[in-house]
Parts: structure tokens; C-alpha cells; sequence
């Protein structure tokens, strides 16, 4: 069930991620939506021609998630010219009563990449997100390691430091 759920989750996220290659999104009714913490509407361009997108799923009440932020900015800065893309997911925010994003939980999430200096895309749940399975998360930080073909090939529960996942990324990208 774990590695449905996972499957699931990266279907969403490259759903989310890729949706605007080769259609109309307003045509496709099953297309997955989202938008960063800023704001601004999830594209295709800023995911094409990865060789590994990370996603860390985290939430603003957990502190090894805030903790590790700083590292993975800086994996995302030192890994950039190797083709790695890191997008974070606040988990949190979603208000399931409302069926949208809860105003004071986006700008604590905002506060949080502010403190730490995460430069990174943090992108914030949707109804279809959720609906494909990032509500189910429950151990924060879970992050997931996607090939260039949108595979998962790593999932990891729990924080690490920066010398943790450059290890993890180092081996990802040989294989």
C-alpha cells in the first residue's frame, strides 16, 4: 500500500509539475493544478530537463523539517548545474473544512523559508493534490527522489544533513 501511495504522490506531483507540456490545461479536467508559496502557477518550464527532482514534503510544525531546510537549499544551489531540481511541498497549509489554503498557515510557511533562506520552490497543496494522495502523508519530512522519467527511485522518512543527501543525490545520479 506504501508504494501505491508513493506512486500516487510522484504521479501528482509530475501531474502537477508537467501538465502544461503538449495540452491545454483548461481542456484537461483531470489535470492536477497548483501554485507556490508565492503565488505563482506551477509551469512545465521550470521542471523540464531535470535529471533528478527531489521533493521534501514538510509541514511548519515540525522542526527537523525546518531544521534541514538550510541544507537542502544548499543542495539545491550546489546541484543546480548537475541537473537537480529540489521542490518542497508545506503540507500543512491545507485547511480539508474549507477545501483550500489557509491564509495564516501560508504565511507562517512563508516566514519559515524567510528564516532559513530557502531559495528553492515550495509549492502549496491543492484539492487535487490531495485528493491524489499527499494528505496521507504522516511522518514528516518524507522526501522522494524522481528520475528524468518522472520514476520514483528513492523515498526517505526523516530529516538529514547536507553531507546525508549529497551522498544520497551522489548515488542517485550515477545509477
Amino acid at each position: 500500500m506504501k508504494k501505491i501511495f508513493a506512486l500516487l504522490l510522484a504521479l501528482a506531483v509530475i501531474i502537477t509539475c508537467f501538465t502544461a507540456c503538449g495540452g491545454n490545461k483548461a481542456d484537461d479536467a483531470t489535470a492536477i493544478e497548483s501554485i507556490t508559496l508565492d503565488g505563482e502557477k506551477v509551469t512545465a518550464d521550470a521542471f523540464k530537463g531535470n535529471k533528478l527532482t527531489v521533493v521534501n514534503v514538510w509541514g511548519t510544525f515540525c522542526g527537523p523539517c525546518i531544521n534541514e531546510m538550510p541544507d537542502l537549499g544548499k543542495i539545491s544551489r550546489d546541484y543546480a548545474d548537475k541537473g537537480v531540481v529540489l521542490i518542497g511541498i508545506v503540507a500543512d497549509v491545507y485547511d480539508y473544512y474549507k477545501n483550500e489554503n489557509n491564509p495564516d498557515k501560508i504565511e507562517d510557511a512563508k516566514d519559515i523559508v524567510a528564516q532559513t533562506g530557502v531559495t528553492y520552490m515550495n509549492v502549496l497543496p491543492s484539492e487535487s493534490l490531495n485528493a491524489a494522495g499527499l494528505d496521507y502523508i504522516s511522518t514528516f519530512p518524507t522526501t522522494y527522489f524522481l528520475n528524468e522519467n518522472g520514476e520514483i527511485i528513492g523515498e526517505y522518512v526523516g530529516s538529514r544533513s547536507y553531507e546525508s543527501w549529497s551522498s544520497l543525490i551522489d548515488m542517485a545520479l550515477q545509477s
